[in-house]
């Protein structure tokens, strides 16, 4: 039987298991080919230390992990569950017209003070002592995600920095919304059948797979922001260019602080009565222009989804009446 006309539940397994065999083999390839590349000392590369402090190592690490894990399985997905449509699958098959994407950044910019605000409460969220344990260990995994991230970013010429942006913000812009909006969230929406659950257990999972608890919320609003995006535009490269962007603004961020020209308490949104109005202020500009940007949708991404999916439900039982009258003929 075609995987197009599996169920969307047995379709999301396929697609989780495609995720984590991809991530096998690139954990056992990618060393071996790295090592064989750069001629480092087996014994030495493979130290955990030795890991984080090695720039060329967690870089084409990041890099490489997006493209393989990410982005090769959610290609491979689209195009079974699609019969070969990749592009009409994932919805990257149109250029997007420039006033959406100008829209998409301006719902960025205008949600991003609100985001910090809660960024900051989560980061000072406190677990009840029963819970001081995992409260811990969720600070340990906090810190170590940051620390390679910082590693990434220790850089000090223009054309490492280039290559950290186009690994922070470019390469995961794409794969992460080719993934996450492009296969997960549609096959969410086929399942349950609701954009809105679809697009928060999407966010859901996108935020908490990265492993930073006290970043999660302000992640889960960045996840949110991007399947509404697709949801309203019909064109997964609308959620692509606002992740890519946030995430080059994070990087332009911590280059100006690494140049002296700003400090990083002076790039910090403080818990304020006046960061409050602020972030409200933008709240506001964002509802008015989602609402805007809702009613000039262009492609209706949920009807074109369910239209597919009743679509293979309709071949699935042409083709079991087929096997039935062929069988009963026998």
């Amino acid at each position: 039987m075609k995987l197009s006309l599996f169920s969307p539940f047995a379709k999301l397994l396929i697609f989780i298991g495609l995720i984590f065999l991809f991530m096998g083999m690139f954990s056992v390839l990618f060393p071996l080919v790295f090592l064989y590349l750069s001629g480092e000392d087996v014994t030495q590369l493979l130290q955990p230390n030795t890991m984080v402090q090695n720039w060329a190592f967690l870089c084409n690490m990041q890099l490489w992990t997006s493209i393989c894990v990410f982005l090769a399985p959610s290609l491979l997905a689209a195009y079974w569950f699609s019969e070969g449509k990749v592009g009409r699958y994932l919805f990257s098959n149109r250029i997007p017209l420039l006033s959406p994407c100008l829209m998409s950044i301006v719902l960025l910019l205008a949600i991003t003070p609100m985001i910090s605000l809660i960024g900051e409460w989560n980061y000072q969220l406190r677990l009840p002592d029963a819970l001081s344990g995992m409260e811990a260990w969720m600070r340990r995994q906090e810190d170590a995600a940051q620390e390679v991230v910082n590693q990434i970013l220790n850089v000090e010429s223009s054309i490492d920095w280039l290559f950290v942006l186009l690994v922070l913000a470019v390469s995961a812009g794409i794969t992460e919304e080719f993934l996450f909006r492009g296969v997960m969230q549609r096959l969410f929406l086929e399942k349950f059948k609701r954009v809105h659950l679809a697009v928060w257990i999407t966010a859901f999972i996108f935020s908490a797979i990265h492993l930073q608890f006290f970043g999660f919320f302000p992640r889960l609003l960045l996840g949110a922001l991007c399947g509404y995006l697709l949801v309203w535009s019909g064109n997964i490269w609308i959620p692509v260019l606002v992740h890519t962007l946030n995430n080059a603004i994070y990087v332009a961020t911590e280059y100006v602080i690494k140049q002296g020209w700003t400090t990083t308490e002076a790039m910090e949104m403080e818990l304020s009565w006046g960061n409050l109005v602020f972030a409200l202020a933008g709240l506001a500009v964002f509802v008015l222009v989602a609402r805007q940007f809702k009613n000039r949708q262009q492609v209706p991404y949920r009807q074109t989804v369910q239209a597919a999916t009743a679509k293979s439900i309709f071949e699935k039982m042409m083709s079991e009446e087929l096997n039935r009258t062929s069988s009963d003929e026998k």
